[in-house]
């Protein structure tokens, strides 16, 4: 796990550099890394500017073989900005 986390902080400390004052980011990671990637997003964006997390698990049919299985998406906005996204039917 380090080397991923090593790996990922560089990235993050770029799409930071690229994204507008107004920008936001969103991070798909599964439940192995979710803690990890928390906290260098923490590091680099800043704990003030998480924004919100969404976590789901799989539904009815899918036999988990671990029952503790989930993903997650964590927000995080350059100025702690609050975004909304919306769809379409």
């Amino acid at each position: 796990m380090p080397g991923y986390v090593i790996w990922l902080n560089a990235r993050l400390y770029e799409m930071k550099r690229l994204l507008k004052k107004t920008g936001s980011i969103y991070v798909h990671c599964d439940y192995h890394a979710s803690h990890y990637i928390k906290v260098e997003m923490d590091k680099i964006f800043g704990n003030t500017n998480f924004v919100n997390e969404i976590i789901w698990t799989y539904g009815l049919g899918v036999v988990l073989k671990d029952p503790f299985q989930r993903n997650t998406i964590r927000s995080f906005s350059i100025q702690g900005l609050a975004t909304t996204c919306s769809t379409s039917p």
